[in-house]
C-alpha cells in the first residue's frame, strides 16, 4: 500500500484520549487517500498497549501500527522516533 498521509501520535498514559482520537482517525472514509496511523508509546503503564493490540486485531486494512518505547524519553524524542519510521521520514 502506498501511503499518502502518515499520522504519528506519541502517547504516555493517555489511553482514554488516545482511544477517542484513534476511533476518529480510523473512521475516515476518503477513498482516494491512503493513510496510516503510527502510535509511539513512551513506556505507558496504563492500558495503552491493550487498547492498541485490540484495535490492530480489528483493523483489517492495516492502517494502524504500534511501537512501544521501553525507555522513557522526552515527548519530542518519541515523536521524532515515530517520524523516522514513516515513509519519507528518514
Amino acid at each position: 500500500m502506498a501511503v499518502d498521509v502518515s499520522v504519528v501520535i506519541s502517547t504516555y498514559n493517555r489511553c482514554t484520549l488516545l482511544a477517542n482520537a484513534l476511533q476518529a482517525l480510523l473512521c475516515q472514509t476518503e477513498d482516494e487517500i491512503e493513510y496510516e496511523i503510527l502510535v509511539v508509546d513512551n513506556n505507558s503503564s496504563d492500558q495503552t498497549r491493550d487498547l492498541l493490540q485490540a484495535l490492530i486485531a480489528k483493523n483489517q486494512a492495516g492502517k494502524l501500527r504500534y511501537i512501544f518505547a521501553k525507555e522513557s524519553d522526552s515527548n519530542i524524542e518519541i515523536f521524532l522516533r515515530g517520524i523516522e519510521l514513516v515513509p519519507g521520514g528518514e
